[in-house]
């Protein structure tokens, strides 16, 4: 298969992509943040292994996911979105542009 090139029938799943803007209490502190969505595409998505951390003597197992996107200038994401998938707000973590041909996005995405 060829890594640049992504078939219409691989794209069945539609994510969503927010910016983030953090909003001060009445204190004067940023307790909450406000979530605008900038943009959502169909991509494909890949369950990855959970990836096992330490944390001093914890153990924490890390849900991954690994998804593929067409690439759309304007429509790129990057590490200060957040993204929404069957209803969970995923933190992404990387972004690969494919061989920098501006053809396939790869990225990466963990539960926050």
């Amino acid at each position: 298969m060829d890594i640049l090139a992504i078939n219409a029938g691989e794209l069945r799943d539609k994510i969503e992509f927010y910016t983030t803007t953090a909003t001060k209490d009445d204190a004067g502190g940023y307790a909450t943040s406000t979530k605008t969505l900038a943009f959502d595409m169909l991509c494909k998505v890949e369950v990855e292994p959970s990836k096992r951390t330490f944390e001093g003597s914890k153990v924490e197992y890390i849900d991954t996911w690994k998804i593929k996107m067409r690439y759309e200038t304007g429509r790129i994401p990057n590490e200060s979105h957040l993204a929404k998938f069957n209803n969970e707000f995923l933190s992404i973590i990387g972004v690969k542009n494919v061989m920098n041909r501006n053809l396939v996005l790869e990225l990466t995405l963990v539960k926050k």
